[in-house]
């Protein structure tokens, strides 16, 4: 492991590294545990094939604007970062309180446009599937756009904290999201028989529940970085420009992604029940190896952030290679047991042969190619995010995606009829080719001359 050595100068020790990723990877496990035994004790209720759909269609929907909110969060996260790296703690505090106030407010607005208009955006979306699945669409997502504002003040948190490297404290906060999320879906589900509006209120407890929780952490003035007197806003117009010009490019990037996502669920809505349940129990078992890859993905930027704040680029292109061997390494460690386990984990969830066996193939191609490409392009990325290089980061996903993710499985399924399996095979696609993109970018090193704290 002599490759994996660091120099005794190093900003970081590989002590440092682990201790801060690993807490982590422990998040993003409790988090897939979460999504998974949602899905089991929703698969145990009467008619669940309609219900299982109907949450499946909007779970599209909720992923869309919690990875915008995760977007807003990173970005301004990164600015945490890299004014730390300076030693510009009370521009980090300011930029802190600015990026936490308006990302509630702007989860507010969104929450109000999607309640008026959640009728005409279903059926556009999903009007040809089964009446019964949309009606269990439209209740559960009646119930979860309430969450919206408590799930930007989690993630947000979460970004925060991370970039003062306080993974632990949002370990903390998902352990207890996911405790009160179990224990009121099963109170909601068995006991007072609520169906849908049960598991999506149980959701909007959950976030309320943390994301409040993470506000007084974060007021809490022990904290090197802090926010102070939360009910009076104040506004530095430019450093929030500056905050929203590195955050929009990849909250836009998340959204646009995620409307990508949107237009193959419906893609695969139009194959049918079988397709929808196979493919929202393969999304569910994803995390099985996604967790510790996105694991390398968050925790990349807090480092090459800090790095560029204090003006070491050369520090930064080398913990960027750094953190992406650790990546390889564990995750193809770990996919040598997770992918023996896959059958197993599939069986849990009692569904029908047919559902089980496409829900495997789609499994494996995933597994497969995790630890090989999923590295460069998602943690590479993040790397040059964390250096500000939002909009090329932003036109390469956007790009790839509309070309390789949707174009390639619009022509497998439509045109040679290949079923759900196809979207997995232009999803991994759509990897392999951003991943050439982006170490390209990161070779020439146009990226290092970003200076987003310049203000």
């Amino acid at each position: 492991m002599r490759n994996l050595s660091l120099p005794k100068d190093a900003m970081f020790s590989n002590k440092t590294i682990i201790l801060f990723i690993f807490p982590i990877l422990i998040e993003q496990i409790l988090i897939a545990s979460l999504s998974m035994v949602d899905t089991l004790m929703v698969s145990r209720l009467p008619d669940s094939s309609f219900i299982l759909a109907g949450i499946a269609n909007v779970t599209r929907m909720d992923t869309l604007f919690k990875q915008i909110f995760v977007a807003l969060g990173a970005g301004g996260g990164i600015f945490i970062a890299q004014f730390i790296g300076a030693k510009r703690l009370d521009d980090a505090n300011k930029s802190l309180k600015m990026n936490m106030i308006s990302m509630v407010f702007i989860a507010v607005i969104i929450s109000v446009i999607l309640e008026i208009f959640k009728v005409h955006i279903l059926n556009f979306l999903f009007g040809k599937v089964e009446e019964e699945v949309m009606e269990q669409s439209l209740k559960y997502y009646s119930v979860t756009i309430l969450s919206y504002p408590l799930m930007a003040l989690f993630n947000c948190g979460c970004a925060s904290l991370r970039s003062m490297e306080k993974s632990k404290m949002t370990l903390y906060a998902s352990l207890i999201m996911m405790s009160v999320n179990i224990i009121f879906k099963y109170v909601f589900l068995f006991v007072l028989k609520m169906g849908v509006v049960g598991a999506g209120l149980s959701t909007l407890i959950a976030y309320g529940v943390t994301g409040i929780g993470l506000l007084i952490v974060l007021c809490n003035k022990k904290n090197n970085v802090h926010i102070d007197n939360i009910f009076k806003p104040e506004w530095d117009w430019k450093m929030l420009g500056k905050i929203y010009k590195v955050a929009l490019p990849t909250g836009i990037e998340n959204g646009l992604f995620q409307v990508g996502a949107l237009i193959l669920q419906t893609l695969i809505a139009s194959l049918g029940t079988i397709a929808i349940n196979a493919n929202h129990i393969a999304n569910t078992l994803t995390p099985m190896l996604h967790a510790p890859a996105n694991a390398f993905t968050l925790g990349i930027i807090p480092f090459i952030s800090q790095c560029m704040g204090a003006n070491k680029s050369k520090e930064a292109e080398f913990y960027t290679k750094h953190i992406l061997k650790l990546d390889h390494i564990i995750t193809f460690g770990l996919a040598l047991i997770v992918i023996p386990l896959t059958p197993f984990a599939i069986r849990i969830f009692g569904m029908s042969d047919d559902i089980s066996g496409e829900a495997f193939k789609a499994l494996l191609i995933y597994f497969i190619c995790i630890p090989l490409i999923y590295p460069e392009s998602f943690a590479l990325a993040n790397a040059l995010r964390g250096a500000g290089d939002t909009k090329f980061a932003m036109c390469t996903s956007v790009i790839t995606m509309f070309m390789f993710r949707i174009g390639l499985a619009y022509i497998f399924v439509r045109i040679f009829n290949l079923g759900i399996l196809s979207t997995w095979i232009a999803m991994v696609s759509d990897w392999f080719v951003r991943g050439i993109i982006y170490r390209i970018r990161f070779r020439r090193g146009k990226w290092k001359m970003n200076c987003i704290i310049d203000i």
